[in-house]
């Protein structure tokens, strides 16, 4: 399966995943020594290494924001990247709830496969220019916490 089918694959899991918080469903995409690495002048920038406990660190992000919001959706900027066995996505996040301002995010991430197609490495870049979004991370994270660790 070329880098494109497989990040296909490892992104519609990964929705299933966040529906149902099945993990085990996502075992079989990651290198037993993985790593996931948050990048950008972002207070939740971080790097986990080993597929358990980058799940833990995504679950983590996902129940303490994602989750906690009626409405997420997600947007797609342009058709992912390829380059050897990488795969860069960058898409925007728009989360919404009664009573809160919406909050929109933007997120570059980069999939590193090795040749047997298991992801070693994972890294999220929250780019410049989101001055706004983080105003309202920390005006809210009392309630919203999109931290890793």
């Amino acid at each position: 399966m070329d880098p494109i089918q497989r990040f296909a694959a490892y992104a519609a899991d990964f929705e299933k995943t966040y529906q149902d918080d099945d993990w085990k469903r996502l075992e079989g995409y990651f290198a037993e020594d993985a790593v996931y690495e948050v990048k950008g002048d972002v207070p939740f920038a971080c790097e986990v290494r080993g597929c358990e406990a980058i799940f833990r660190a995504i679950k983590k992000c996902l129940d303490g924001f994602d989750r906690r919001f009626d409405t997420r959706e997600l947007a797609a900027e342009g058709a992912p990247e390829v380059e050897g066995n990488r795969v860069t996505f960058r898409g925007t996040g728009r989360y919404e709830k009664p009573g809160v301002e919406p909050v929109s995010i933007r997120l570059s991430e980069t999939v590193e496969f090795n040749d047997a197609g298991l992801i070693v490495r994972l890294t999220d870049v929250y780019p410049p220019g989101q001055d706004e979004a983080l105003a309202w991370i920390e005006r809210h994270g009392g309630e919203f916490d999109i931290s890793y660790v």
